[in-house]
């Protein structure tokens, strides 16, 4: 599941993704807010305030409230490594 990590400042944020980069499969982006995650027993989980979720290569994930989700987007870091953004529409889940 993933948890909201605190780097401290969006500085520190852009240094944990570029640090990262190699192990990063992609951030995800709800186009309505939320997350629906289903868990490996099938059970689901709605997690709100997410503005972005790091999907790492080994299959865990790292959630990123909404507004270190807008720096990251308008800072063009994801953009300048070539991770790739996903847009999640309404109702899919996470881990699809």
């Amino acid at each position: 599941m993933p948890e909201f990590e605190n780097h401290g400042s969006s500085e520190e944020l852009i240094r944990h993704i570029r640090d990262r980069r190699d192990d990063i499969d992609c951030v995800r982006v709800p186009l309505c807010g939320w997350f629906k995650i289903t868990s490996p027993d099938g059970s689901e989980q709605v997690h709100k305030d997410i503005g972005a979720v790091i999907q790492f290569c080994n299959g865990s994930f790292s959630a990123i409230h909404y507004v270190d989700a807008e720096i990251l987007l308008n800072d063009g870091i994801l953009h300048n490594l070539r991770i790739p953004i996903r847009l999640v529409p309404e109702g899919q889940p996470l881990n699809d």
